[in-house]
């Protein structure tokens, strides 16, 4: 089972490391584990624990009371007021149902999750409030080696098979610009780049989806078979300053009349040279205010 310090797990649950050390003291619904050496840490379990206590407690219940539930009546107890519709806000509930899924492998709980959050929330919203917010905190996650690399497949490839088949059912003519997506060499997480083909079909746009890892100079193929009036990829994993002005260049040689929307980190922006068909992006509501 992994193990997470309070600085991780205040980190992921967004409870202060006070407030942790606090509750420990007074109260008894979640005591950290000691190492040999009296250090605080945490596992998977309290995880999920201390996001259904944070949902109580947002949502009006008194620690006092929490403090007398069980570990399974803090979680029936979330479900219920999920299921009488009291929770002032399920986006949480549902954040906390997919990284219950992805820590314990539970593909039923997973489907359910997607299942009632796409019913609830309807389709982009869904992946924008939750999926989105799930991702960073499995990243979160990732980065401290408390995750292993199952965990973190089970949940990214469950979603690509979720936007795959979501994708594929929409079926309505594109009534809008041609849009070219992919992602440069060894950019190979994608699922920022599905859900950005989602949005774009849902607008009405027609995709030419090319996928992670494209060598970018095999684009010259494309340009002699399909107008493309739009290009949207990423430069997120260690792309360096002088790549990321190297694709914007060759791009703008050989769709000189097309749009480039660069989905980048905030570090790149200031070294990237302004032009009036680049359009830079931190974050997937750019997108969307951007086909609108």
């Amino acid at each position: 089972m992994s193990s997470y310090s309070i600085h991780h797990f205040s980190s992921i649950t967004g409870i202060n490391k006070i407030l942790l050390r606090t509750w420990e003291n007074r109260f008894s619904f979640l005591v950290s584990h000691r190492s040999s050496s009296n250090i605080r840490y945490y596992d998977d379990e309290m995880i999920v624990k201390a996001l259904n206590i944070k949902t109580l407690i947002q949502n009006g219940v008194k620690v006092s009371k929490i403090d007398k539930l069980s570990d399974n009546e803090i979680t029936t107890t979330v479900d219920k007021m999920y299921k009488s519709k009291t929770l002032d806000d399920s986006i949480e509930y549902y954040i906390t149902k997919l990284i219950d899924a992805t820590l314990s492998f539970n593909d039923d709980l997973c489907d359910k999750t997607f299942e009632a959050g796409i019913k609830e929330h309807h389709l982009i919203p869904f992946y924008r409030k939750v999926l989105l917010p799930t991702l960073s905190k499995i990243g979160a996650l990732w980065l401290t080696k408390s995750l292993s690399p199952s965990q973190e497949h089970f949940l990214s490839e469950k979603i690509k098979i979720k936007l795959s088949s979501t994708i594929a059912s929409l079926k309505s003519a594109p009534t809008r610009e041609t849009w070219l997506l992919f992602l440069p060499e060894n950019e190979l997480h994608d699922i920022g780049l599905q859900i950005s083909h989602l949005i774009l079909k849902c607008e009405g746009c027609k995709v030419v989806y090319l996928g992670p890892n494209l060598p970018i100079k095999s684009l010259v193929d494309v340009k002699d078979k399909i107008d493309i009036d739009n290009i949207l990829y990423f430069n997120l994993s260690n792309q360096s300053l002088e790549n990321s002005r190297s694709n914007v260049t060759y791009l703008m040689e050989i769709f000189p009349n097309a749009t480039q929307y660069l989905v980048t980190h905030k570090g790149l922006i200031d070294g990237i040279d302004k032009h009036p068909n680049l359009k830079i992006l931190t974050e997937v509501d750019d997108l969307i205010k951007a086909v609108k």
